[in-house]
Parts: C-alpha cells; sequence; structure tokens
C-alpha cells in the first residue's frame, strides 16, 4: 500500500541517497562534475517545497517535491522505477496538490515520455537549466479538466 510521510530535515539525508541512486540511474547525460554540483545544490532546496516521502510497506521508494501547483522534484529509487509508483505518486499530487506545471530535462527521454504520458504538453523549452549549465529544460504544463 503506496503511503507517503511529510519530510523533516532529519530525513534529508535519505532523500539525498535516494535522489543520487535516481540520478545515476536515470541521468546519464550528465557529467560527474555536474553531478557533483547538483548533489551539493539539492539540500538548498528542500526547504523550499513541500516534500513527501513515499513508502509502499514500510520501504521508501521514492520522494516528491511540490511548491503551489508545480511538482518540482520527484525521484524513485531505482529498484522501483517502472513498477507503477512513479504514476501512482504524480496521480496522488494531481488529485490532492493540484500540479500543473513540472520542469524536466529535455535529455531525459524517460521523464519526458512519463509526463507526456500523464496528459502534460511542453509549453517552452529553456536551452540551459536553472544553474546556466547546458541542459536542454522543457517546462511542461497541465491542461485543466474545463479548458
Amino acid at each position: 500500500m503506496l503511503k507517503y510521510k511529510k519530510a523533516v530535515p532529519d530525513d534529508y539525508t535519505k532523500v539525498l541517497e535516494v535522489w543520487e541512486k535516481s540520478v545515476k540511474k536515470t541521468h546519464d547525460f550528465l557529467s560527474q562534475k555536474d553531478l557533483e554540483f547538483y548533489k551539493a545544490a539539492i539540500p538548498n532546496y528542500l526547504d523550499a517545497v513541500e516534500l513527501l516521502l513515499w513508502y509502499e510497506d514500510e520501504q521508501l521508494i521514492g520522494f516528491s517535491g511540490t511548491q503551489d501547483e508545480e511538482l518540482a522534484m520527484l525521484f524513485l529509487d531505482p529498484e522501483f522505477i517502472g513498477k507503477k509508483f512513479g504514476s501512482k505518486v504524480l496521480s496522488w499530487l494531481l488529485e490532492n496538490k493540484n500540479i500543473q506545471k513540472i520542469d524536466v530535462n529535455a535529455q531525459n527521454k524517460n521523464a519526458k515520455a512519463f509526463y507526456l504520458k500523464h496528459g502534460f504538453t511542453i509549453a517552452s523549452e529553456d536551452e540551459t537549466d536553472g544553474f546556466g549549465k547546458n541542459y536542454p529544460i522543457l517546462h511542461l504544463v497541465k491542461q485543466r479538466e474545463n479548458e
């Protein structure tokens, strides 16, 4: 049974462990230097989002971070990728947090396909990420039901 709990600062070590395992599996386009850069930067953003830890039968499967109507981060332990957990988490966030926007690395083909499959569309693209690094970012939006 999928459950969540709100993360507290004592959980940040677990969050970073999941983040690193997930990124190493899904972001093969990142250089090692940039992986270390982002790993150092991520903790600065955890307090800025509503950070939820997701569990299946008491086992941590991943985490999500939302801010207003934006999904700022969704990372799963690679052991749970491809087993519908991402869809379950995203569905819950769409229903309960009214997620309407997501930014995704254009080079992360699986994430792009995942969000497009769940009804998001590409609104725009930036050639670099928020740090000015050469990783194009797709800005995805979800149409509201009545639009």
